[in-house]
């Protein structure tokens, strides 16, 4: 019997991928999974970006769902056991409403979906990769656990039907980013489409004409330490001078006049009182170069362009180089057939791959790797 092909969308990465894969493969459920933080983040622009794409994947239904969102999960308290369990009563419940059997399906989703993480054994999986922290592709995530902390694992899903990451397991799925050994399906950005975001972006077109445009994709000192506490370390955080990395990444790009920075979207919602400091410093050394530079949202006068992911930028700009201090980004980007150049200062992919991986050589090699400052 055929697959009952359900999608879980729940986030803009994902809803990306799912719009791309549905040309060739309709879907038959598409589930948008809401979570109770985004009556803040819908005004924000968040979710309103993953709708705007998800409302065009093609499929025969779609249903919008609100369940909790996963956060660190302590394998010793028994009130989380409780509060997990109840979620997958919720989950299970979401498939009741909508007359789907778990048995029967092949669900497309990505690894912070909680829905995703509540699926039984019975259920077919296709991995949909969500983003930067996925860079390490989810393999070798327990290779060092201790038999007894395996076991702790078994015994919290047995009770609770959480996997607490059972993507280590799953060995096949979607990616856009172009990585070497990958056991990811490739699908190139630029199949990605989206009529909303064209009429935005192009606006900018006259903008930037006859010139050779930088995208910076920046952090903040606060999204830094953020993004760099993956699974609750923080021994890699250092403190950026950002005078010293923006003077080593224009000496990169001496054939640039015009900067176009985009900061990730959490840094426009949480760390927005950093932007004006960070984008000061650059600017300043910009103007010495003389260089033009201004954010996203100087450009457009519209917040939502901060949610519109980066690689979209590049589809509508004549973006020659995507420089990156933290964005899986330029590894989306990069292929040999892309003529835009990828610039990525390492630290963070360098930090993902130890802990993942061991090691670095499915980075790709398209993308020029640096330490920070050079």
């Amino acid at each position: 019997m055929e697959k009952v092909k359900v999608c879980v969308i729940d986030g803009t990465n994902i809803a990306q991928l799912a719009k791309v894969i549905s040309e060739d493969q309709q879907f038959d459920v598409c589930i948008i999974e809401e979570h109770p933080y985004e009556g803040i983040s819908k005004i924000k622009g968040f979710a309103v970006c993953r709708d705007i794409i998800a409302y065009q994947i093609k499929t025969m239904r779609i249903y919008s769902c609100v369940i909790p969102v996963l956060g660190d999960i302590n394998l010793t308290n028994f009130l989380v056991w409780y509060r997990l369990f109840k979620i997958k009563k919720m989950v299970y419940k979401v498939f009741d409403d909508i007359g789907v059997d778990l048995s029967s399906c092949r669900i497309y989703g990505g690894i912070t979906s909680t829905i995703m993480n509540f699926l039984p054994d019975c259920t077919e999986i296709v991995q949909l990769d969500h983003g930067v922290e996925c860079v390490g592709r989810y393999l070798g995530e327990f290779s060092n656990d201790s038999e007894w902390k395996i076991k702790k694992r078994n015994i919290l899903k047995y009770f609770t039907g959480f996997y607490y990451l059972r993507w280590h397991n799953v060995h096949t799925g979607y990616t856009f980013a172009n990585c070497n050994n990958d056991w990811f399906i490739n699908i190139s950005y630029k199949k990605f489409r989206n009529d909303y975001f064209r009429d935005v972006i192009s606006k900018g077109s006259t903008f930037y004409e006859e010139r050779n445009v930088a995208l910076v994709l920046l952090e903040t000192q606060g999204g830094y330490e953020n993004g760099m506490r993956v699974n609750g370390k923080s021994q890699y955080v250092i403190k950026l001078d950002f005078d010293r990395l923006f003077r080593s990444m224009l000496e990169k790009l001496n054939y640039v006049d015009e900067v176009l920075v985009k900061f990730h979207p959490v840094i426009y919602m949480e760390y927005r009182h950093e932007i004006g400091d960070v984008m000061k410093i650059l600017k300043e050394q910009c103007k010495e170069k003389n260089i033009r530079c201004l954010d996203v949202t100087e450009v457009y006068r519209d917040m939502l362009t901060a949610y519109i992911p980066a690689e979209f930028y590049i589809n509508y700009l004549p973006i020659k180089v995507i420089v990156s201090v933290m964005s899986a980004a330029v590894l989306n980007v990069s292929s040999m057939n892309s003529s835009v150049r990828t610039i990525c200062y390492s630290d963070f992919l360098y930090k993902l791959y130890d802990e993942y991986t061991d090691n670095i050589d499915d980075i790709n090699q398209y993308v020029e790797n640096v330490r920070f400052y050079g």
